[in-house]
Order: structure tokens, then sequence, then C-alpha cells
């Protein structure tokens, strides 16, 4: 009975933020009792998939079953998608392919607008080409930076990339998140440890070297490596 005290607190709370804000809106008693119920059957549900993803840690052998897990939390979140992750080292491999080693400086971020999916847009800080990439290509990795930005829930986002003598940092910004932070959090690290199962290198390496962080309503996806080529990184960790 014990472990229950901290749902049913939560679940509480959030039953009285969705009353008072109806009440202030004037909304009539029985639309007061249904959003209030209807709020504490989600509220229960999101605990009980984050007490889950806590409990239930993955592992590559499939043990716990990772993908059909991450399946079902996609049908009951319709805003997450696992294999953004995925996607996101593959512009991090596009990243290499632009600004190779021998290019000893990169400092270059993209920035979306509009909030709508189909018609949001991103610009990038330099113009065509991206370093050794022709334009069609530059072209390419704008709208794959869009199409990561797309799978993750913010209504906004920012990419960027830096690189000194010392190594490379990657950082997408999902901005402006709905949702709840623990839950954004427990279901994308889960996505994490999945996809570094079975993604093929060097994406591999990209993720072993990547973490996750919910900063307010920011979901953060941090990439560092240290100089050098991809292959070169790859011999290395070996």
């Amino acid at each position: 009975m014990k472990d229950r005290k901290p749902q049913n607190s939560a679940i509480l709370i959030a039953t009285i933020g969705v009353y008072l804000g109806l009440v202030l809106a004037g909304a009539a008693p029985q639309v007061l009792a249904n959003a209030a119920l209807s709020k504490q059957f989600n509220v229960r549900d999101e605990i009980e998939f984050k007490d889950d993803l806590d409990n239930k840690p993955d592992r590559c052998d499939g043990t716990w079953g990772l993908k059909s897990r991450l399946d079902e939390y996609e049908s009951s979140f319709l805003w997450f998608n696992h294999q953004s992750i995925g996607e996101y080292a593959n512009i991090v491999e596009q990243i290499f392919d632009a600004f190779p080693e021998k290019v000893d400086s990169v400092d270059i971020s993209w920035t979306s607008a509009g909030e709508l999916r189909p018609s949001r847009t991103v610009t990038a800080s330099l113009k065509y080409p991206f370093g050794f990439l022709d334009e069609e290509d530059s072209q390419s990795l704008d709208r794959n930076v869009l199409y990561v930005g797309n799978g993750l829930p913010g209504k906004s986002f920012s990419f960027s990339v830096f690189r000194n003598s010392l190594g490379s940092e990657f950082r997408f910004e999902s901005k402006q998140i709905p949702y709840d932070a623990p839950l954004v959090r427990s279901l994308y690290s889960s996505a994490l440890e999945f996809t570094k199962c079975v993604h093929p290198e060097p994406g591999n390496l990209i993720l072993r070297n990547t973490e996750f962080a919910v900063a307010g309503d920011h979901l953060v996806i941090t990439t560092r490596l240290p100089r050098g080529s991809l292959d070169t990184l790859l011999a290395d960790a070996k």
C-alpha cells in the first residue's frame, strides 16, 4: 500500500488542477466531473508506464521484448516515435561526410520555424554548400534535420554542431514539449537503449556516446566525440 501513495498524490493534484482550470473557465458541473475523471485515468496510465520503464530496464538479449514494448508505448503515446533516435544518428554521420576530420573547426546550427509539422521549415546558419557536400546533398541534410525534428514531440527545435581541437559536440533540442518530463525522459531513454542494440556501425558508436536530458519542457540530445574520423574512432573503440 505504501508504494501507491505517491501515485495517489500525483493523481489528486492533477485532478484538482484540471477542476480549478475548468471552474475558472465557467464549465458546467457535468463537464467538470467528466474532465476530472478522464484526467485521473490519463495520469494513472502515465505513472504506470513510467513505473514499468523504471523497474524493467531494456536489455539487448530481448529479456523484456524491447521492440514490442516500444510498440506499446507508441500506441499509448502517439507523439512518441522511437525511430527518431536512429534517424538522429544518421544525420550525425552525414555531418561527418560534410565536415571530415581534416576540417579543424565547425560551427553550424539549424533552427525550425512554424509549430505545425506539415508547414514547418528549417534554416541553417551557413549557406550552401555545407563543407564538402555539394548543394544537392546540403539540401538533403536540411531535409533530414527537419525530418528528425518533426519526429520529436516539441513545437520547435534546434540542432547545432561544434568542433574544435578537442572534439565534436552535436546537440539536438526539441522545445516546448507539452508532456510530462519524467515520462518523456523515460520513453526516449528506453528508445536509445533499444536503438543501440540494433543500429549498425558507425551509428552505434554515435549512440554509445549520446545522452538524453529533459530540461524544463525541452528534450536535449547530446553527442560528444573526440577528434578523428568515424573509422578511426571505431578502431580505437575496439
